[in-house]
């Protein structure tokens, strides 16, 4: 039997630090007072918050 180790640490490290950052930013949006709409590169909406969502009369998942 042959088996090798790896230490993962810094890499869940990273990973964490990138899950909490994306949790801020999550609740900061959320906690906007204005209507705020992320769209990737190509255009395409990958996040908007309540407010958006008053006002474009769309929801979520259909933007």
């Amino acid at each position: 039997m042959v088996g090798t180790a790896q230490d993962i640490t810094e890499r869940k490290n990273a990973e964490d630090r990138v899950s909490r950052q994306e949790k801020q930013f999550r609740a900061l949006l959320e906690s906007a007072p204005d209507p705020m709409v992320v769209s990737d590169v190509s255009g395409i909406i990958t996040m908007i918050n309540k407010q958006a969502e008053s006002m474009f009369g769309y929801q979520r998942q259909e933007m």
